[in-house]
């Protein structure tokens, strides 16, 4: 009976012919592709917005090498993730104005 020899970067297998998908051997390796992430940097938050309906806290944010119509709102839980700083500071210097 001829032998199937099955190769991968770790190890070499040998299975009869009409037992390799019985067995669950497989031919390759998946190979793990890595997402690229674009980051974006924030040049300034413009205003903040607080929702009454729900209490949530959201900011309009300008991004570095977009112009003002590609401002977005964003809500303040994911920007203190990556801005914290530029969060609190935005938020120390504006409370002044706002009691």
């Amino acid at each position: 009976m001829a032998r199937t020899k099955l190769t991968s970067k770790k190890w070499n297998w040998l299975a009869p012919p009409g037992k390799l998908k019985k067995r669950g051997f497989k031919l390759t390796r998946k190979k793990k592709v890595k997402k690229a992430v674009k980051k974006y940097n924030v040049r300034r938050l413009v205003r903040m917005i607080d929702d009454m309906q729900t209490g949530e806290r959201f900011y309009e944010v300008e991004w570095e090498g977009y112009s003002e119509a590609d401002n977005t709102v964003e809500p303040r839980k994911n920007l203190v993730l990556d801005i914290k700083g530029l969060v609190e500071q935005y938020e120390r210097e504006n409370m002044c104005e706002l009691k």
